[in-house]
């Protein structure tokens, strides 16, 4: 902790060597420096050397131009503010040196660290083995060729509060500082203006990092992690990163090969050149909790996030206003299946799939939240799935809104080696050129209580457009939806389909079988009557035509519907009365 005075302390004049402190400033027995002299030491170097383990420096203002090291015994050195007293090493040398010093550690208070330059690592400050504290400190302008321009630690116990890392230089990591087989602990303090090649602001490498209501801001990476580069455990709760970047990955933060837990924190404008504008995940089961990724850029994948190779929880967070140059505005996810509850994603943009979710190749579960406003470019405006290779992939409860995109407005399943399970999706208002709501390509899905409405196409299929897929469709209901072509409800291409137990209304023609076998139809109401390709399916096998009496906005059944009821005799609604048609009916 800091010096305070005891209380009801009386100053009893000035600091004597009694073990009483005298002058009531939390210090007992300090020894005083100050660079025009007039005190008990004129060097801050003296001062370290005649001080005992345990001792205590006070420094008045104004610059000491020294290279100091502590070595073996704890001391606790104030300065009188950090615009007060600077220590500011001689050219080509590290300004402070700590190796060894155990017990309390070595405290710097309210002082300034600059002007520290090195050919190997630390150029403001090296810790070697030792516990080093850091209360109200600037350091700034310093540069080291080997890493941690600003502070470099290996094998410490680190602190660093309410202090400032500035316009240091960390040649390949840890511009601000560089942390190496070391806990950290970083509160209330801020990094700005540094850079690197990894983590510009600060690198941490194995050890550990607790890191909070801290400020990561304008640094500058050159590869990787413009704010912060965290290849280690830890706990990052309540930052802020805004205005970093990176000359590939990870503009605001980059995490790697290890188990993280990223919480409450803000990612706003950040940018990358290519992935993870605001945060790139590599190869780590992080878990991502109630954060906001708001107005980052990628000039490739990943606008907002990136996770690649991962098992992330994502959970409670605001995505919104990133933009990616290819795919994923909001998210992009690859190769490892991600778990997605209750989020946010909305007005982000691609120039390629996926304006809100790209998942690529991961088979990850979507649950519950908000994909809307998202524009894409290409395919899929809200959620874009391709190539999931693994069983168990899962959307569900799902607000799908207001997205726009080339085909598959609100979402969008191609190539997909396994099967997808949707339920209870809302996939409305969506628009695009093909398939507004959804488009399914050489892909299998599964599809119930859900609601597909008002969604707008401008040459055909409003609704779900189909071409080499397997589907299946049960208790689901297609309202308002409106093609400039054919195909209102579902537009069918080459595919296996099978329709049960909905609801299919709109203008037009409903239905529209472009190729292919004519689709099972069993236990709908499909009204109009109205299909191109297939048979009429009207009064056969359960299907009627109908005004089903949907009651708007939640396309709910009026009492007198006549899809009340209706469904297959076999199942039945939740209260063991016989199935409703439609997105409110079935078990």
């Amino acid at each position: 902790g800091r010096a305070s005075p005891a209380a009801g302390c009386q100053p009893s004049g000035p600091e004597q060597a009694d073990g009483v402190d005298n002058d009531c400033d939390g210090l007992v027995d300090e020894i005083t420096v100050c660079p025009t002299g007039g005190a008990a030491q004129s060097t801050l170097a003296a001062a370290i050397a005649a001080a005992p383990d345990g001792g205590a420096i006070e420094l008045c203002a104004g610059t000491f131009v020294e290279a100091v090291t502590v070595s073996g015994k704890a001391l606790y050195i104030r300065g009188a503010g950090a615009g007060a007293t600077i220590v500011q090493a001689p050219p080509g040398a590290t300004t402070l040196t700590v190796t060894g010093v155990g017990g309390a550690g070595l405290v710097l208070d309210a002082l300034t660290i600059s002007g520290g330059t090195t050919e190997a690592q630390g150029g403001g400050i090296r810790c070697e083995a030792s516990g080093l504290k850091l209360f109200d400190v600037g350091v700034s302008g310093n540069s080291a060729t080997q890493g941690g321009g600003g502070l470099y630690a290996t094998g410490c116990q680190l602190g660093i509060s309410t202090s400032t890392f500035d316009t240091n230089s960390g040649g390949p990591e840890g511009g601000g500082a560089l942390a190496v087989n070391t806990t950290t602990v970083v509160v209330s303090s801020t990094f700005k203006g540094n850079s690197a090649v990894h983590g510009a602001g600060l690198a941490v490498t194995e050890g550990w990092l607790y890191a909070s209501q801290s400020t990561f801001a304008g640094n500058h990476a050159e590869l990787q992690g413009g704010g912060l580069y965290l290849v280690a455990d830890g706990l990052v709760d309540g930052d802020t990163f805004d205005t970093n970047d990176s000359g590939w990955t990870g503009g605001g933060v980059y995490i790697s090969q290890h188990q993280i837990t990223f919480q409450n924190n803000t990612v706003s404008g950040n940018s990358s050149v290519n992935d993870g504008g605001g945060i790139y995940v590599d190869q780590s089961p992080v878990q991502m909790l109630a954060n906001h990724f708001v107005g980052n850029t990628s000039g490739d994948d990943g606008g907002g996030v990136r996770i690649f190779e991962s098992a992330a929880h994502v959970e409670s967070n605001l995505i919104e206003g990133n933009h990616a140059t290819d795919g994923g505005g909001g998210v992009r996810i690859s190769h490892v299946q991600s778990v997605f509850v209750d989020n946010t994603v909305r007005n982000n943009t691609s120039g390629g799939d996926g304006a809100g979710m790209d998942l690529d190749n991961d088979a990850s579960i979507v649950r519950g939240g908000t994909i809307t406003g998202n524009v894409s470019q290409m395919n899929g405006g809200g959620i874009h799935t391709d190539l999931y290779p693994w069983a168990g992939a899962l959307l569900e409860d799902i607000q799908i809104t207001g997205n726009q995109a080339a085909q598959g407005g609100g979402l969008a399943l191609e190539g997909n080696l396994q099967p997808v399970a949707m339920r209870g999706l809302v996939i409305e208002g969506n628009q695009a050129q093909v398939g507004a709501a959804m488009t399914v390509t050489d892909s299998e899905f599964s599809m119930t209580n859900s609601k597909i409405a008002n969604n707008t196409s401008t040459q055909g299929a409003a609704g779900i457009y189909l071409s080499g897929a397997t589907a299946t469709v049960t208790f689901s209901t297609f309202a308002g939806n409106s093609a400039g072509g054919e195909g209102s409800a579902l537009w069918i291409a080459s595919s296996t389909v099978s329709v049960s137990d909905s609801i299919l209304t709109g203008s037009g023609n409903v239905v529209m079988v472009e190729s292919g076998t004519e689709p099972q139809w069993t236990y709908n109401d499909t009204f109009p009557a109205q299909f191109a390709g297939m048979s009429d399916p009207t009064g056969q096998q359960g299907n009627i035509s109908a005004d089903p009496l949907l009651v708007t906005p939640d396309l709910t059944l009026a009492a007198t519907s006549p899809a009340r009821d209706a469904g297959d005799p076999a199942l039945h609604d939740a209260d063991g009365t016989a199935a409703d048609l439609g997105a409110t009916g079935g078990p």
